[in-house]
C-alpha cells in the first residue's frame, strides 16, 4: 500500500483521483449544478457522513462538515473525532486531536487523500458518464492506473449530489450529504490549518 493510499483510508477519505482539466470541459451531468452554483458563489458546504468497507466489513465511520472552494480548496471537519484535514493545490494538514499532532502533506498527498472530494470541485473529459435514471450516474475513470473502478452518484430534485458510492476491490466509500449551502469565499487562510503548541507537527514520509 503506498503512503498516499495508505493516508486516505486512514481519514476516510481515498476515492477518484482526479485530473487538473481546464474548467471550460464539461462536467459531469451528475456534478453539474453544482459545480455551476459553487462556481457563482466561490464556496460550498456541506455536512457529510462516510462509511468505508473492506470486504464487507466497516472499518471507518466520519461524521462531519465539509466545505469546497475553486479552484482545488478542501475542508473536512470530523465531528465524532476532531480531526480536520485541509488539501489545497499546494499541499495540506492534516490535525489529530486523539494524538495531539498534525502531519504535514505534500501537494501530491493532498490531493490523493482529499481526492474523493476534489471530484466534486473538477471538471475532467477523462471521465465516462452513464445515467441510470431518476436522478442516479455511474462515473468511470477513462485513465490507466485509476484507483477506483467506479464511482456511483444519486442527486436530488435540484441536482445537487445527495449519496456517493465509491468501490476499488473489495473496499468502498459510501457517502451522505446533507443540506448544500453556497456562500461567499473565505480565501486560503481558511484552508491552511496551524497546530496547537502542544502537538507534535510531523512531515509526512
Amino acid at each position: 500500500m503506498s503512503a498516499g493510499r495508505a493516508l486516505g483510508a486512514g481519514f476516510a477519505l481515498l476515492g477518484l483521483v482526479v485530473i487538473q482539466v481546464p474548467a471550460a470541459l464539461a462536467t459531469p451531468r451528475a456534478l453539474s449544478t453544482l459545480r455551476s452554483r459553487l462556481t457563482a458563489a466561490g464556496r460550498a458546504e456541506v455536512p457529510v457522513k462516510q462509511v468505508v468497507t473492506t470486504a464487507g466489513d466497516t472499518v471507518r465511520h466520519l461524521r462531519g462538515q465539509l466545505a469546497l472552494e475553486l479552484p482545488d480548496r478542501v475542508r473536512v471537519e470530523d465531528t465524532v473525532s476532531g480531526d480536520r484535514l485541509t488539501a489545497r493545490g499546494d499541499g495540506g494538514e492534516w490535525l489529530q486531536p486523539a494524538l495531539k499532532q498534525m502531519l504535514i502533506l505534500r501537494a501530491d498527498q493532498a490531493r490523493q487523500v482529499a481526492s474523493v472530494w476534489r471530484v466534486l470541485l473538477d471538471a475532467s473529459d477523462r471521465i465516462e458518464e452513464r445515467s441510470l435514471g431518476q436522478g442516479r450516474y455511474v462515473l468511470r475513470p477513462r485513465f490507466a492506473d485509476a484507483p477506483v473502478d467506479s464511482v456511483w452518484v444519486q442527486v436530488r430534485a435540484d441536482g445537487l449530489p445527495a449519496k456517493m458510492r465509491a468501490s476499488a476491490g473489495d473496499e468502498q466509500w459510501a457517502l451522505e450529504f446533507g443540506t448544500w449551502k453556497f456562500k461567499k469565499p473565505r480565501g486560503a487562510a481558511a484552508f491552511k490549518l496551524s497546530a496547537p503548541s502542544d502537538y507534535t507537527v510531523l512531515e509526512w514520509p
